[in-house]
């Protein structure tokens, strides 16, 4: 006998394949003339850089450079650095990536060294890991029994997020900053997308923010003083996004990809003036929220019924936030006491998030890398790695959560508390949507027999309630009747059967 069903579709954001590439950069550092000896190297500094992300079948082809700085000292004592940039190309294939609707290259730092060969010669090699992740939309059919059709159902009904649009977008910005004192050498630079609105208009994202650069240099004018700058560029884009509609909820994220300086000439040869060129890359993750049937069983009063289920994963929203965090730490120098910092700079390591004791706990580890000069007028590099972890308050239950989120840490700074203890400062910024996943045992498939069911039926039945467990439904399912009869017949009126000793069960 064939049923007329109705289908509904949602679509659950799935990671078709991550894999993960580590491509090895070097390059032979020769000094120009002008430029002093190398009396020791202090710090090696690798800045990976995202270029292009192509899927064409079944391959990826992600092409990128790594601009590699070696920072030294010379027989004045001051800093130093020089710099050399490396292109690649790097393919992976992979047959489940034939199917993937999206792709994304994440470059980060594996390691860095860098050795002296010469007085005015040094290598210089670093490693660069590129974590290729490919998206699909993964899609679940949703069944459901016309009202009108002959046939008791069960539903459960839950208001759940299906996929509406995952996209990545790339754009560029560009400015140009003057620096108060003249630059002579770069040491570390760094900027950070903040995306403080999010505006949707017809099949557009409009993204306001800011990006933060962070620029640390060597004084021109007195090469033992470092300065450090910052500056903000404003952000407003607009992103164009194919298959979006204004009703889609999400998140978007935005990472800057490459940071370029370019320096403009100056009066006495010196540098104060920069052109500023940023690469960023947008990634878009949109739901459209459903209120969703989704049918858990069905019988029939007068035929066979063969039902075929299936355990069904859904996400149902939670919340949305944005938050700020502060982490604060000391650690101790032993040896010569420090007279000053000269630099300053932090990476998140990694981090993590997970529903506890109906908290979010957010924990991770992030380093900071100093450049220090002691009473003894030696210059060193300090490395140290810190834990951190926070807690977002909010009624999350014992749910079990999936996290989209974008963990920022915004600045570090580091003071001196003595000459033999350093004060660390670590600004953070979270931005996460919170989702719940469940698991639903729904029907995926059912038909009804022509021929009608072999049934016993009687007029009455005297029935004793097993335990507090049972449902109306079970009882109603078992003795081929309708949930509808029992409680008329029993003059039920909350739909619980708690409390009651006897039942009397009507035929159908």
């Amino acid at each position: 006998m064939e049923i007329s069903l109705k289908h509904e579709d949602i679509k659950n954001l799935k990671v078709n394949k991550e894999s993960i590439l580590e491509e090895c950069t070097e390059a032979e550092l020769s000094l120009p003339e002008y430029m002093p000896d190398i009396l020791r190297i202090i710090k090696a500094v690798a800045e990976p850089k995202l270029i292009s992300c192509k899927l064409v079948g079944e391959r990826v082809t992600v092409e990128g450079s790594c601009e590699m700085r070696m920072i030294y000292t010379a027989e004045d004592g001051c800093l130093y650095s020089f710099s050399s940039t490396k292109q690649f190309t790097r393919h992976c294939e992979n047959p489940e990536y034939i199917n993937a609707e999206e792709v994304k290259a994440v470059l980060s730092l594996s390691f860095v060294n860098c050795r002296a060969t010469g007085t005015k010669k040094a290598e210089i090699k670093s490693g660069v890991k590129i974590c290729v992740r490919a998206f699909e939309s993964e899609k679940i059919d949703v069944i459901s029994i016309p009202e009108d059709y002959p046939m008791q159902k069960k539903c459960e009904k839950f208001s759940v997020l299906s996929l509406g649009c995952k996209k990545t977008r790339g754009f560029s910005m560009s400015d140009t900053i003057s620096l108060a004192d003249p630059c002579a050498f770069i040491l570390t630079k760094k900027a950070t997308a903040i995306v403080t609105e999010i505006k949707k208009i017809s099949n557009k994202i409009m993204l306001k923010g800011d990006v933060v650069v962070e620029l640390c240099y060597v004084n021109a004018e007195n090469k033992s003083l470092t300065e450090k700058f910052i500056h903000s560029v404003p952000l407003n884009q607009i992103l164009e996004a194919d298959g979006f509609d204004e009703k889609f909820e999400g998140s978007v994220t935005v990472d800057v990809t490459s940071l370029d300086i370019i320096p403009k000439s100056g009066e006495n040869g010196f540098v104060s003036t920069f052109d500023l060129a940023i690469d960023l890359l947008a990634d878009i993750t949109m739901w459209e929220r459903k209120d969703v049937c989704f049918l858990t069983d069905a019988y029939s009063l007068t035929n066979t019924v063969d039902l075929s289920k299936s355990l069904l994963g859904i996400y149902m929203p939670v919340c949305d936030f944005k938050d700020g965090y502060v982490h604060n730490d000391v650690f101790t120098v032993s040896g010569e006491g420090l007279h000053n910092i000269l630099n300053c700079c932090g990476e998140i390591e990694k981090y993590s998030m997970k529903v506890q004791n109906e908290e979010i706990i957010i924990s991770g580890t992030f380093s900071v890398s100093l450049i220090v000069r002691d009473f003894g007028n030696s210059v060193s590099c300090i490395n140290k790695i810190f834990d951190f972890n926070f807690k977002k308050q909010g009624d999350f239950g014992n749910k079990e959560c999936a996290f989209i989120s974008d963990l920022k840490l915004l600045s570090v700074k580091a003071g001196l508390k003595n000459e033999n203890n350093v004060d660390i400062s670590a600004e953070m910024s979270l931005c996460a949507t919170v989702l719940e996943k469940k698991t639903v045992n729904a029907i995926k498939e059912i038909s009804i027999s022509d021929t009608a069911a072999d049934l016993k039926r009687v007029s009455l039945t005297v029935y004793y309630p097993q335990s507090s467990g049972e449902s109306l439904w079970d009882i109603a399912r078992r003795y081929n009747t309708t949930v509808e009869a029992i409680i008329q017949e029993n003059d039920i009126k909350d739909g619980k059967i708690d409390g009651l000793s006897v039942l009397f069960i009507p035929g159908a």
